[in-house]
């Protein structure tokens, strides 16, 4: 899956691909509101991770979606 960023002046030659489970959880969040919590235990409930572990990798995967502008924290 590939995503590109919606906002005002982005650059359209701005692509970030998604794996398998980025682009699981890009779909499950979509049009809801979530944090890093949120999609930690929906991980730990589809696959088997140790939450630590979810939470780490959560972090990583969100602080790459706010750097392209996909995600903000309001």
């Amino acid at each position: 899956m590939i995503v590109l960023p919606s906002r005002d002046g982005a650059d359209m030659t701005e692509v970030l691909t998604l794996n398998d489970t980025a682009a699981w959880l890009w779909q499950k969040a979509a049009g809801v509101e979530f944090t890093a919590e949120t999609l930690a235990g929906w991980l730990c409930s589809e696959y088997d991770v140790a939450l630590e572990t979810a939470q780490e990798d959560v972090e990583a995967m969100l602080d790459v979606w706010r750097r392209h502008g996909l995600v903000t924290e309001d």
